[in-house]
């Protein structure tokens, strides 16, 4: 049986070696489909699929979203 310190330190190593594979990997991905997207539709892309996985994470730790009631007068 591991202790508490050998699994967190398990946990982290695999989640660094995940972050590293998917970090190094974003700049071939990114060359690559460069050649068949527009930048500024793969940007959108990217931040739009970071929020979709990142929400969810979010949401369990107890963010929410603030729904204004009223409207809001800008001048």
């Amino acid at each position: 049986m591991r202790t508490t310190y050998e699994r967190d330190y398990l946990k982290s190593t695999v989640a660094l070696l995940t972050a590293m594979a998917l970090w190094g990997s974003t700049f071939i991905t990114t060359k690559i489909a460069l050649n068949e997207v527009p930048p500024f539709l793969l940007t959108s892309l990217r931040f739009i699929i970071g929020f979709g996985i990142l929400l969810p994470f979010a949401y369990q730790r107890g963010f929410r979203f603030n729904i204004i009631k009223q409207p809001v007068i800008l001048s």
